[in-house]
């Protein structure tokens, strides 16, 4: 895939290297060394992933109507056996021609989804 020397800069220092309509599948971010106190047990760390899917995309389609089935797939979960809390930002905003960027933090047997509704850029 060709890229874009504006697309390669870093966006609050992730670099999103990817057309303005496709997906983005989870990705699990680096957390910054001594956020997480040494000693913690592993049922109290956590972790971050991202995604961004195209609207009406099937990555889209299976995310809004089984999202556990997306996590699974990208890897943030391992199986069902989880509790998904979510929270959607902009949720009066239709889903035709939009991005729908989500954060799932992940800790002991729970996931916590953000949802957030963004138009793509202007071609």
């Amino acid at each position: 895939m060709e890229q874009d020397d504006e697309q390669d800069e870093p966006i609050g220092g992730w670099h999103w290297h990817r057309e303005a309509n496709d997906t983005f599948p989870w990705v699990q971010l680096g957390l910054p060394e001594g956020l997480i106190p040494n000693g913690l047990a592993d049922d109290q760390r956590f972790e971050l992933w991202v995604a961004r899917f195209k609207s009406s995309s099937p990555d889209c389609e299976t995310f809004v109507h089984d999202p556990v089935a997306s996590m699974i797939e990208g890897g943030v979960i391992e199986s069902r056996d989880v509790h998904v809390t979510t929270h959607v930002i902009n949720h009066e905003r239709t889903l035709s021609k939009f991005h729908l960027f989500a954060t799932a933090t992940k800790s002991a047997g729970s996931v916590g989804l953000t949802l957030y509704k963004v138009a793509p850029p202007e071609d």
